[in-house]
């Protein structure tokens, strides 16, 4: 059920950014040809929860793959961009009396559809493109946790695993480079699993082409 839902907020909100680019396009009627649908980055996540950056450390890797398939013809494009996010395996191990917890997040994904609002007026001689966008999609993780308790007799161990899939996005904010290079700033919202809360600040940088 999350998940059908899932999907039908992300058409809407597909349906609304589509709608808005055309009328952003103005007289030009329409969208245009990307020149560089494709980009590739990488970076890192930093977790804004303090308990789960106890458990897990405080970042992980953060990579990123996204196509571009619609585009304005206004003089500050919207751009339109399916997109793929993976974070990469993070675990540690905490102590507390005598119970000590390891956890695991095995992985963290984010499939999803971004819009982003070039903030300058597209000309031919600007070398540099700051813009600011949001992202909407399916997001999930997979966690492992083991807990050991020295009850003073042996140790009771209590192993789990969650994997936990639901509405996610991203705000962000760039800058692309005439030559394709670009640096993203990005807050990732990703549904919590339990004993985690995977959501935090991402810094990425990467190429269009």
């Amino acid at each position: 059920m999350n998940k059908v839902l899932s999907g039908i907020l992300v058409a809407g909100v597909v349906a609304s950014f589509a709608a808005g680019a055309h009328a952003q396009g103005g007289t030009a009627k329409g969208a245009m040809k990307v020149d560089k649908p494709f980009s590739v980055k990488v970076g890192g996540l930093f977790f804004s929860n303090s308990d789960t950056k106890d458990m897990l450390g405080s970042t992980t890797i953060s990579l990123g793959v996204g196509y571009d398939f619609l585009k304005t013809k206004a003089e500050n494009p919207v751009v339109l961009q399916g997109y793929i996010d993976y974070f990469l395996s993070q675990d540690g191990t905490t102590t507390a009396g005598n119970v000590t917890q390891e956890t695991k997040m095995d992985y963290a994904y984010g499939v999803g559809v971004a819009a982003r609002y070039q903030l300058v007026k597209a000309t031919d001689t600007a070398s540099v493109f700051p813009y600011a966008g949001l992202g909407l999609g399916v997001y999930g993780s997979k966690v492992k946790s083991k807990t050991s308790t020295n009850n003073g007799e042996g140790i009771d161990v209590v192993e789990d695993s969650n994997t936990k899939t639901g509405l996610g996005g991203k705000l962000f904010i760039g800058a692309e480079m005439k030559q394709g290079f670009l640096a993203e700033l990005e807050y990732n919202w990703m549904p919590d699993n339990d004993p985690i809360k995977p959501s935090g600040v991402g810094i990425r940088v990467g190429y269009r082409f």
